[in-house]
């Protein structure tokens, strides 16, 4: 037991310098020799009553490699990775999410994909690379029913969220007609009083919202004693048929 606990960790640490160096060759001739591995363990167990070999940590796929707060591989890349990302980080992404692509909306303890903590850890380089190289659903909701979009507004920053706005998977419409409006990016927006974001959300192309969260942007803006400004900028979004 003692052995295979000292095995688990030493193949994590492998992998976490593997990451740390963005050695994306080096993990594919990690991948393939597993590959290698287990066909070859394929071949003896066809031969007959032979027991089989153990497979080994190492052996397994990257969709089978957890870290703490079961985190996957793509997870610990952004924990570990810097915050300006860069090519190399794309890279590697690109690698990963080619190679096992269930990863890139893979859930942790808490809920939370890759994207979620990306936005969590403020890393700006590495979002951006998951969201070119791995093409999530940023809609994931985590345990407190929010999005990684959910969390770009929250930091009241502009960029964060016009890092979302940019990307052709953003269902806008989608995230701000959940059954609870008072969970909607528009309506946190407006409760943090960030005119940019907000402003940002209304003039974008993909902006629809429906009927309820129209009357509790309303009712928002009326119990908060908001400028005419916010009534005609939210009148400009239209309305769901």
């Amino acid at each position: 037991m003692l052995l295979e606990h000292r095995a688990k960790y030493t193949h994590l640490s492998f992998i976490d310098s593997i990451l740390t160096m963005k050695g994306t060759n080096l993990l594919r001739m990690v991948v393939a020799n597993a590959e290698a591995r287990r066909a070859e363990l394929d071949i003896h167990r066809d031969q007959g009553p032979a027991k089989p070999e153990e497979v080994k940590l190492s052996d397994r796929p990257l969709n089978t490699v957890k870290f703490a707060e079961k985190r996957n591989i793509l997870h610990r890349l952004v924990q570990l990775d810097e915050p300006e990302g860069g090519q190399e980080t794309e890279e590697l992404i690109d690698y990963i999410t080619r190679t096992e692509p269930g990863l890139i909306n893979s859930k942790d303890a808490y809920g939370q994909t890759p994207v979620h903590l990306a936005v969590e850890l403020r890393k700006m380089g590495t979002l951006r690379a998951l969201l070119h190289a791995g093409h999530p659903d940023v809609g994931i909701l985590d345990k407190e029913m929010l999005s990684a979009f959910d969390l770009a507004v929250r930091t009241s920053q502009l960029r964060w969220v016009q890092a979302f706005l940019g990307y052709p998977g953003l269902d806008l419409p989608a995230l701000n007609a959940l059954a609870r409006p008072w969970y909607t990016p528009l309506l946190r927006a407006m409760a943090l009083e960030n005119w940019e974001i907000v402003e940002a959300m209304a003039r974008h192309p993909g902006s629809v919202i429906n009927v309820r969260t129209m009357r509790a942007a309303i009712r928002l803006m009326i119990d908060l004693d908001y400028e005419r400004r916010w009534f005609d900028l939210i009148a400009t979004i239209p309305i769901a048929r």
